[in-house]
Parts: C-alpha cells; structure tokens; sequence
C-alpha cells in the first residue's frame, strides 16, 4: 500500500517565522565554521604538498553544509534562489572571516610578527 505524500509536508504554504530565518542564518554560519575546521585538520595531518590539494577541496565541500541540512530538514525555508544565495554568501562570509583571523593569529604565534597600525 502506498503512503500518500501530498501531506508530508503540511505547512508547505504557511511562510517561515522569522526564528526559522535565524536558524537557517546560523546554520548557514555554522557551515562556514565547520570549512574552517576541516582545513585546519586536513592541514596539521599531512604533508608539505597535501595541503594545498587537499585543503581548498574540503574548504570548499564544508562551506555549504549548513544549507544542505536546511535543505534536508526544512526545505521550505529556501523558498527563492536569491535568499538561497545570500544564505550561502553568509557561509563564505562566515569562513573568510574565520581564515583571516586563524591565518593573522597563526603567523603572529608563529613569527613573532604582527603588524600594528597608528593613526
């Protein structure tokens, strides 16, 4: 006997409240946090070559995994390809800023060298 799926979804015409945006906004940015971290692992397992192969495929493959679990658990709330799109612009925001402060505190560590700016 077959299920009828016409009613798996049943508020599929109801608009998203505004609590469902900022869980799709923080997934969206907890996305861009796990690119991050599967970088920063990838890189401080591997060889001198590996990093620079292996790194951007698996930056790239993380940054979007908070949107694909919206699209898997709510897919009602990516209701346009623009709002869609600016969700993923929030991952990769959310990722630029996380390499930029992990790369500027790694060389500061790491160098002892930091650059200070005077007005």
């Amino acid at each position: 006997m077959l299920q009828d799926t016409t009613r798996a979804i049943p508020e599929a015409g109801k608009p998203p409240a505004w609590q469902e945006h900022l869980i799709a906004a923080g997934l969206a940015v907890s996305g861009g946090l796990l690119g991050i971290g599967g970088a920063i692992v990838q890189e401080a397992k591997s060889n001198f070559l590996l990093p620079f192969v292996a790194a951007p495929i698996i930056e790239e493959a993380l940054k979007p995994s908070g949107l694909y679990f919206v699209l898997g658990k709510w897919p009602r709330l990516l209701r346009s390809q623009l709002y869609t799109a600016c969700l993923a612009a929030l991952a990769g925001l959310s990722f630029a800023l996380q390499a930029g402060l992990v790369r500027v505190e790694h060389f500061c560590v790491l160098f002892d060298f930091c650059i200070t700016y005077k007005h």
